[in-house]
């Protein structure tokens, strides 16, 4: 990796088994202490906040937390993950989100969407579980020209363009392919209008 991207590598993580808790922990000590990934994950949360329409009275849900940064702009989110990192409200599967039909304002996604083995049973539960005028926040990779280099050189997860709908069920982190939001919301834009709960 060049000297270009080396501010962005996270070294201190290489020898961290991908799926465990301990790399998310590792994660969480990273981007506090490097001030530029910290002022990216701030960026993004408050751009996030404007977009959910965040309010303190309202029910709101990150999934795939991980590190946990989002109390730091968005205090009453419910935080998540499919593992049990500490500092998080809960244990949640994207197929099994366990709220009440209708009683969520947002659910939010920093990186996750693209991990998620079966995104149509996702999609499903989350058409349950969000209020009429609910919606999906979520920050993604893209299979733009830039995206596409970035992620298939310089990334150590897939990006499969001409890949289907569905993961191989690896692990939390390692069952990934980058070019899934592309797949779904653009490559078969028609299939996904066609199918969509709502």
């Amino acid at each position: 990796m060049g000297s270009f991207w080396s501010f962005l590598h996270l070294k201190e993580v290489n020898k961290i088994e991908i799926d465990s808790i301990e790399r998310s922990l590792e994660h969480r000590k990273i981007i506090e202490k490097k001030t530029f990934l910290n002022s990216l994950y701030i960026e993004w949360y408050t751009k996030i906040k404007k977009i959910s329409n965040y309010n303190e009275y309202g029910n709101f849900l990150e999934l795939g937390s991980g590190a946990g940064f989002i109390k730091k702009i968005m205090p009453n989110v419910v935080t998540s993950d499919v593992i049990n990192i500490s500092g998080l409200d809960k244990i949640i599967f994207a197929n099994n989100i366990p709220f009440e039909n209708k009683s969520l304002d947002a659910i939010i996604m920093v990186d996750v969407f693209h991990h998620i083995p079966n995104v149509r049973e996702f999609l499903n539960e989350a058409d349950r579980v969000l209020k009429t005028d609910g919606v999906i926040v979520m920050s993604e990779p893209w299979n733009s020209i830039f995206g596409r280099f970035i992620y298939t050189f310089f990334h150590h997860e897939p990006f499969k363009v001409n890949s289907v709908w569905e993961l191989a069920n690896q692990g939390p982190l390692s069952s990934a392919n980058g070019a899934l939001p592309w797949i779904v919301f653009d490559r078969d834009k028609v299939i996904f209008e066609k199918n969509s709960p709502t």
